[in-house]
């Protein structure tokens, strides 16, 4: 990307997807043989090194020396997030650091009475809070409507790639927290909040830090029906990357799906790596 050459080593079987993505960079691709998978590769590209077997008594110590080389060459460097988006169809890994936030969880289908009590009452604290900001002269934006999303029976870090249920989910809603918002001002919001509009979800907001840390990430254009396409290849990039998924399915909702056609929604998918 910076006019620096880069030599790219893969198995032949790496998708096609892969190999033409790289070469639009302009990186030359240099494939291995198929059935040696990703060490083939790394060995290749260290010089045709032989392998472990063929060193034979090498030993513990020659072992972990190549363990960690294919570490290291595989690890990706992680970005500081960015104002800017990624181009749809490109993955890639962010580090992101803690915020404050909104936050109200929940469990059950997306759809249902409760979630959508949820949002109206998380979006009628935040609008709360800017304007009460506004009133000491700060001036502040409401933040995204994001997401954390699991399953309520077995691993919580199993990214939603098959739809399921949907009353087996469990969800968090975050809107991230103006730097100037102090308590006082939030619980001035919440209390306006319950004046003019009583609900009930409005009891369960709280106030927490989130630090979402490492993350594997790509932009989704399209139905929120039709993300565990894009979740797969966040998935093959990051065990690419030797890395394992170890928090919940994050989305950060960039459109209105009351405003927006399904194909044009636009939606920031989050994986936390580890």
């Amino acid at each position: 990307l910076k006019g620096y050459p880069l030599t790219c080593v893969m198995p032949e079987n790496a998708t096609p997807e892969r190999v033409r993505l790289l070469r639009l960079y302009g990186a030359e691709i240099v494939l291995s043989p198929a059935a040696e998978g990703s060490n083939g590769a790394v060995r290749l590209a260290l010089g045709g090194r032989p392998t472990l077997a063929a060193d034979g008594a090498a030993g513990q110590a020659g072992h972990s020396t190549e363990a960690t080389m294919i570490t290291t060459l595989h690890r990706p460097d992680f970005e500081a997030p960015s104002t800017t988006l990624p181009r749809p169809g490109t993955v890639r890994f962010v580090d992101v650091p803690e915020r404050r936030c909104l936050m109200i969880a929940g469990v059950g289908n997306p759809e249902g009475p409760g979630f959508q009590a949820a949002i109206g009452a998380l979006y009628s604290v935040a609008y709360g809070l800017k304007f009460g900001l506004k009133h000491r002269g700060v001036d502040s934006r409401v933040g995204c409507l994001e997401g954390l999303w699991t399953r309520t029976g077995g691993s919580s870090h199993v990214p939603l790639t098959e739809a399921g249920d949907p009353s087996d989910w469990a969800w968090t809603l975050l809107i991230e927290l103006p730097e100037a918002a102090r308590e006082s001002d939030i619980r001035a919001a919440i209390d306006v909040a319950r004046q003019r509009k009583p609900n009930p979800q409005l009891d369960g907001i709280r106030v927490d830090t989130f630090l979402e840390g490492p993350v594997v990430e790509a932009l989704h254009v399209g139905p929120y029906a039709a993300e565990p396409e894009t979740i797969r290849r966040m998935q093959e990039a990051a065990e690419d990357a030797e890395l394992r998924v170890v928090g919940p399915h994050h989305e950060i909702y960039l459109g209105d799906p009351n405003r927006s056609s399904p194909d044009r929604l636009r939606t920031l998918l989050r994986l936390p790596v580890g």
